[in-house]
């Protein structure tokens, strides 16, 4: 969707992951919503406790999606 000087390896990268459905596939998501007028809220979390706290606490608000980044990927969290 974007580029931003990722270079050969990073646009292969960036592809593969779409092909199989993983980081890029939710980021190209994310800025299809922004540009309908949707949000962000990053809060961090490095533990899972937390991040499932987090979860309780923004889930009454309806969210479009929430996304839990670690080091190995990207976890969906609704």
């Amino acid at each position: 969707m974007f580029a931003l000087n990722a270079g050969l390896w990073g646009t292969l990268m960036t592809e593969a992951s779409r092909f199989i459905d993983t980081e890029a596939r939710l980021l190209d998501r994310d800025v299809g919503q922004v540009r309908l007028g949707a949000g962000f809220l990053a809060v961090y979390a490095p533990l899972e406790s937390g991040a499932d706290h987090i979860c309780e606490i923004v889930r009454p608000f309806a969210p479009l999606s929430m996304n839990w980044y670690l080091p190995a990927g990207v976890r969906s969290l609704i």
